[in-house]
């Protein structure tokens, strides 16, 4: 998912003059139309686990489950419930009052300020933080005129009030090493094209996890093999072996090619650098989502914290090894 398909640029001077007569731009009445009020069918769902799960108590069941059970049950599910529930109403009521004051066209404007936090970047006018389009705020730290939804508090459009972002990008700068854990020490190594001694330390701490998770996955392999063939009980059909086998050699498969990778990056020391606007990316994997940086069409993966360091978007420079893809550093240019 490219996020800027979803989202409007905040500073983009036809909007903030749009808003600035009250009135929302096209791409912001498609985009603001398009959110659904995902709260009710969170409610709806767990209004439906919580019957199934509670079902023994007041079905006719030929062998109901104790009635002192019941309290279990609840301080389980009750508990969790209510902060969703709790949650999801509030959310629904912010898309209530979001969708009357989008009807209305109520837009405030305040001066205020964007500030970095430990989930990103905030924008705060009028004493009050305001919410973001898809929770993420891509402003440089500064301060700014914000246009936004009294009630609902919802960004629209900012207008910076300082022309100067050398502030700003020394703020972004610091929130990227944090994120990133490199210092100005590795970025010097890396503007000249090498690793850092820091730097190729965490290549090889990753390089011995990596190794233990491989020999880990060998061990269980070998010892459920000669489970199979020595012993009656643990014996496998062929068909389980096959299955068993494929997962465990795509897995091993994997595993040894990422340690080549990381193992050849660590002995060459060299780093490959692109510039260009950076784009934050997601991808469904398992029951996870991976975050990716792209830039000039190369997609780095990078952890999930880095969702919420980086303003979408900006001339950035990149440091990244050549073969396992890994990102070791970056700065605003």
């Amino acid at each position: 998912m490219n996020l800027s398909d979803y989202t409007w640029d905040l500073t983009d001077a036809a909007t903030v003059a749009q808003n600035q007569q009250g009135q929302l731009t096209p791409r912001q009445q498609t985009l603001l139309l398009q959110m659904t009020p995902w709260p009710v069918f969170g409610c709806l769902f767990y209004a439906v686990l919580f019957a199934l799960t509670t079902s023994p108590f007041w079905w006719p069941y030929e062998a109901p489950l104790p009635t002192f059970m019941m309290p279990l049950y609840i301080a389980i599910f009750g508990s969790g419930g209510l902060l969703i529930v709790v949650s999801a109403l509030w959310q629904l009521w912010q898309a209530v009052v979001q969708r009357q004051e989008f009807q209305h066209g109520q837009i405030a404007q305040a001066t205020g300020a964007v500030r970095a936090t430990r989930k990103g970047y905030a924008a705060y006018a009028a004493g009050v933080k305001l919410r973001a389009h898809l929770q993420k705020v891509d402003l440089l730290p500064g301060a700014y005129h914000f246009y936004y939804f009294p009630r609902s508090r919802y960004l629209l459009s900012a207008q910076p009030l300082d022309p100067d972002v050398s502030a700003g990008q020394a703020n972004l700068q610091q929130n990227l090493g944090r994120t990133f854990r490199f210092n100005d020490n590795d970025l010097t190594a890396n503007r000249a094209g090498q690793l850092s001694p820091r730097q190729r330390l965490r290549l090889l701490w990753r390089i011995g996890g990596y190794s233990l998770l491989l020999m880990g996955l060998v061990t269980i392999a070998t010892a459920m093999v000669v489970a199979s063939t020595t012993t009656t009980e643990g014996r496998m059909t062929w068909w389980q072996i096959g299955i068993l086998g494929l997962a465990l050699v795509t897995a091993l498969g994997w595993l040894a090619h990422t340690l080549v990778m990381l193992i050849m990056d660590l002995l060459r020391g060299q780093m490959k650098t692109a510039v260009g606007r950076v784009h934050v990316h997601t991808r469904s994997q398992g029951r996870g989502v991976q975050v990716y940086y792209v830039v000039n069409g190369i997609e780095l993966p990078v952890k999930a914290s880095a969702y919420y360091a980086l303003v979408d978007g900006l001339q950035y420079r990149v440091y990244y090894t050549s073969r396992s893809k890994t990102l070791m550093s970056i700065e605003p240019v």
